[in-house]
């Protein structure tokens, strides 16, 4: 199991994004907007917002 690299209280930053190979065009407009959705659900379950 992956050891916890930072330890503190008070604000927390989460990093979410994908890579490919080569840059490659893995997803559509269409297909981002799909997956999107359960991201910004989850977002807002967990009450975290996006950084601007």
């Amino acid at each position: 199991m992956r050891a916890v690299r930072l330890l503190g209280t008070g604000r927390s930053f989460y990093h979410f994004m994908s890579r490919v190979v080569d840059r490659r065009i893995v997803f559509e407009q269409k297909d981002k907007e799909i997956l999107r959705e359960p991201v910004d659900q989850t977002m807002r379950f967990c009450s975290l917002r996006k950084r601007p």
